[in-house]
């Protein structure tokens, strides 16, 4: 359970982090867009306290739904054996964390030796935002898929 809680937390914090400096961006475009300008940086506890909440609650209603759909299928898969196989899949939030952390930190701080870039490659930066979304998405269904497939042809 720790594991689970360590990782939720880094996670957490890195994207409480890049939701701050994305939304902080968001709200001032233009020539002045340092970090802070105009979303107080306290907002990032907030960002990521609210973040480490949702990880939890996303994880308790996947190991109902895995509970569920093994029982469906005939299988016997306890809700404490998924939500043990979940803690140790909260490992694989880091790297989508620190992916989105770094986009969004590394584009704040390249915009800001030139802000007229702004303009040149905004879109881009947020359609590299969606794409990144979609393939992280995938990424951790993909490992969870794998996870829970494997505990439930192992509980036959």
């Amino acid at each position: 359970m720790w594991f689970a809680h360590i990782h939720w937390l880094i996670a957490s914090l890195l994207f409480g982090l890049a939701g701050w400096a994305h939304f902080d961006l968001m709200m001032g475009w233009g020539p002045a867009a340092r970090f802070g300008a105009f979303l107080p940086w306290p907002a990032f506890i907030g960002l990521a306290w609210g973040t480490w909440v949702m990880l939890i609650v996303l994880t308790l209603v996947a190991a109902r739904l895995t509970t569920w759909e093994a029982t469906f299928r005939g299988l016997r898969l306890p809700l404490g054996v998924v939500r043990r196989g979940l803690d140790y899949h909260a490992a694989h939030y880091l790297p989508v964390a620190l992916l989105a952390a770094a986009t969004v930190i590394g584009y704040r701080l390249w915009l800001g030796h030139n802000p007229v870039r702004l303009i040149q490659w905004g879109s881009a930066y947020l359609y590299a935002l969606c794409v990144e979304v979609i393939i992280c998405a995938v990424y951790l269904f993909k490992t969870y898929w794998i996870g829970m497939r494997n505990m439930m042809y192992a509980s036959r």
